[in-house]
């Protein structure tokens, strides 16, 4: 019901407690005051209704003011995916930002799932971006050897924070769905000792989680709460030490995030229910967590289905064989759940180094809603950083990646360095990736093959003046691409060849020379394969037109 309504209803209640009539105009006084009320509450609470009020509200300043120290984590399971990539980028830039530290952390506790070429991927893909941690690498498993999580482990033990769990799988398969019963937390210590050192049972650790609902604090979606699951019964007690005596993820990494002084942790969405496990287990030992950013997931364009690592398209090494430069993939990545304001956007287009980047990088321009990744931007940013490197001194660098494409391709004894450079530097304008250039220039290193479906301009009417036409040109290569221009306007110009107009003309020599009816500018053209090459190449399509 309307405040309007209440307070009519309540006027008609005491009007009709009152001893004398109304009269009319008595009634209508009331009313107006009434209503004037109303407006009056309306006009002041308008602003807490107002969208835009809402929006402008000051939001609380999540950005570190002291030097962060963060971390990338993965595990060496598969290839490098777009999600891991713009985990490890925003604590590289968070860091940076602050003046603060990064540090690379490998945890390959789950020796079962362990790729060895998946180590070797983790580290290319970062240095091939400019991803540079601090200090040396981190191994779980190095660590795991020398006894560090044992230690805590038996400092939980001794707490009674944790216990030992010798359950075998086909018992615990049967709690699956309810949660564990915690029969193994009930044993007396001279039942374990006997299971443990009589017996010699297998057994891993729990940790003791209190049930209850749990909240969670996160620094881009403020305080989130985590709900178990109705239909559980039993208990969510995480095993925190495998039966092999290697940590769980939940431990090892909370053990050491606390060890190395991590003040931030980003880390992907999946991981948010987790976080009452870890926040438990840092109650247990009496730490301070360090400050979480649970960022959005990445999402197929297609189906909206999470990106993996299972997925092919959607790993780094993927979309480096597919000519994908680092600086536009980190450009790419860094606005896949984050973007600076507006205003440097649009001066920019979104274009940003990684080093402007780790100038611009703050957690207060983070998005929540999960991304959907879309590659049309990932070529434009392409094409962007493509041609600022062939005008640049590190078109040398193109120059590496092209070589094997060509010799791949092309016979390697007509293949040099400073070609290819100077293909790049005088026709590159168009490439939007390296791998295009073999595609688009084979004819500098091969004598073009000819497809009568590209010949239309090729007709009974003007074939003889064609025939002219070359026999004119050749003569003139000698001379370079300049003057064979000249020369094309001339004859156009003076109409010597009646039955060829300008496009007929140009797309003739351009043919003649690479088998491709447009691209390059022929002086550029002519110039790259030199006049020798030239003249036979034109000697040879003389003689093909002579037999269409």
């Amino acid at each position: 019901m309307s405040i309007l309504l209440r307070a009519e209803e309540q006027f008609d209640k005491e009007d009709r407690k009152g001893e004398e009539v109304q009269t009319k105009d008595t009634i209508m006084i009331r009313q107006l005051q009434v209503y004037k009320n109303v407006y009056q509450w309306r006009v002041g609470t308008r602003p807490f209704h107002s969208r835009r009020f809402i929006l402008k509200q000051k939001h609380k300043d999540v950005q570190p003011r002291e030097p962060a120290i963060t971390r990338f984590a993965p595990s060496p399971t598969g290839l490098l995916h777009m999600g891991s990539l713009r985990t490890a980028l925003y604590n590289y830039l968070l860091a940076k930002n602050t003046s603060g530290k990064f540090i690379l952390r490998l945890e390959d506790t789950d020796r079962t799932r362990y790729q060895e070429e998946a180590e070797s991927n983790i580290l290319e893909t970062l240095n091939w971006c400019g991803i540079k941690w601090d200090g040396p690498m981190f191994k779980q498993s190095v660590r795991t050897q020398e006894g560090l999580y044992k230690e805590y482990v038996d400092k939980l033990l001794e707490k009674g924070a944790a216990y030992k769990c010798f359950c075998s799988k086909d018992r615990l398969s049967s709690f699956r769905h309810d949660g564990y019963d915690r029969h193994c937390e009930r044993l007396t210590t001279e039942e374990v000792e006997n299971l443990q050192k009589v017996e010699k049972k297998p057994y891993t650790v729990r940790l003791k989680m209190v049930k209850a609902e749990n909240y969670v604090t996160d620094l881009l979606h403020g305080k989130v709460l985590i709900k178990e699951r109705k239909d559980r019964r039993g208990y969510d007690d995480p095993i925190i030490l495998k039966s092999d005596g290697f940590p769980t993820y939940h431990l090892a990494n909370v053990v050491d995030d606390h060890l190395m002084g991590i003040t931030h942790v980003i880390r992907g969405e999946e991981w948010l229910s987790s976080t009452p496990k870890h926040l438990a287990i840092y109650e247990a030992f009496g730490w301070t967590p360090p400050n979480f950013i649970h960022i959005p997931l990445l999402t197929n364009l297609k189906n909206d289905k999470k990106l993996s690592k299972r997925q092919g398209d959607a790993s780094v090494y993927a979309m480096k064989r597919a000519g994908i430069l680092p600086e536009a993939l980190v450009n790419f990545v860094a606005l896949l759940g984050w973007a600076p304001p507006r205003s440097i956007s649009q001066k920019t287009h979104e274009c940003f180094t990684l080093n402007k980047l780790v100038d611009l990088f703050n957690l207060n321009y983070l998005t929540k809603g999960n991304v959907k990744v879309d590659d049309k931007k990932l070529k434009f940013f392409n094409k962007h950083f493509l041609q600022k490197k062939i005008q640049s001194d590190k078109v040398n660098e193109l120059v590496k990646e092209i070589v094997p494409l060509c010799n791949e391709n092309f016979n390697q004894d007509k293949i040099s360095e400073s070609q290819i450079k100077d293909i790049l530097i005088k026709c590159g304008d168009s490439l939007s990736n390296i791998n295009e250039f073999t595609e688009s220039f084979g004819y500098f290193f091969e004598k073009p093959l000819y497809n009568p479906r590209n010949e239309e301009f090729i007709t009974e009417k003007n074939k003889d003046d064609i025939i002219r036409l070359v026999k004119i040109v050749k003569k003139q290569v000698i001379e370079g691409g300049k003057q064979t221009h000249e020369l094309l306007e001339r004859i156009m110009n003076e109409g010597r060849l009646s039955t060829l107009d300008k496009r007929t003309i140009y797309k003739s020599i351009r043919y003649g020379l690479t088998g491709l009816t447009s691209g390059t500018k022929l002086p550029v053209i002519i110039d790259l394969l030199g006049s020798k090459e030239s003249q036979n190449r034109l000697n040879d399509f003389e003689s093909y037109i002579a037999t269409l």
